[in-house]
């Protein structure tokens, strides 16, 4: 009696958690976003207008992120380099420096994983670039020392994070922080407003 009674309320309980789990999820996801709506409107108005000009020059676009964000720098590049809706607008000049595995892992064994970014932008970075530095803490040691680079450089820097933003970070000259501790949510948002940064290109371009 006991295991037929189970039977029939495991199924509930299972679909119950689910229900349960996406409810909780897109509430803390709306709350989040709606929160967020201010600050990613300022980040765009100001960032955007200096994208767009750093476009027009020809100038390269170098993205880079650790894990999740890593993913992210390549579907960023993937959309400028390729298209993200429309397919007859400019082909923008854009370097993911996570994709070459060789390049990294080089750097990492003969130097230190800290370089593996900093040093492909003291090689292939030019003053008037942009670098976007992707970081759901902003604490990774080899994308500070890329903003220090950059900074060297006079290349511009602009960051994707989330958390409390360091003494490092807010060095960045522009900057949007996700103020949330859930790394999943984070580099959500960060990916919706890299879509809205297609959007936008694809509106000029």
């Amino acid at each position: 009696m006991q295991k037929t009674l189970k039977k029939r309320i495991k199924p509930y309980i299972e679909n119950q958690i689910i229900t349960n789990l996406v409810n909780n999820k897109i509430e803390k996801k709306i709350k989040l976003y709606l929160n967020s709506v201010v600050e990613i409107t300022f980040f765009l108005k100001k960032f955007y207008p200096i994208l767009k000009k750093s476009i027009i020059n020809n100038k390269n676009i170098l993205i880079c992120g650790n894990g999740g964000s890593a993913a992210d720098s390549n579907h960023f590049a993937a959309e400028l380099a390729g298209k993200f809706k429309k397919k007859d607008r400019k082909l923008i000049n854009c370097t993911s420096i996570v994709s070459n595995n060789s390049i990294i892992t080089a750097i990492a064994n003969d130097f230190s994983y800290d370089e593996i970014f900093s040093k492909q932008i003291k090689a292939i970075g030019k003053s008037g670039d942009i670098c976007i530095f992707m970081s759901t803490s902003g604490k990774s040691k080899n994308i500070l020392k890329g903003i220090e680079v950059c900074q060297k450089l006079n290349i511009m820097t602009v960051g994707f994070f989330g958390g409390l933003i360091n003494n490092s970070t807010k060095k960045c000259d522009f900057k949007l922080n996700v103020k949330s501790k859930d790394t999943a949510i984070i580099q959500e948002v960060h990916l919706m407003v890299l879509h809205m940064i297609c959007d936008l290109l694809e509106n000029d371009f």
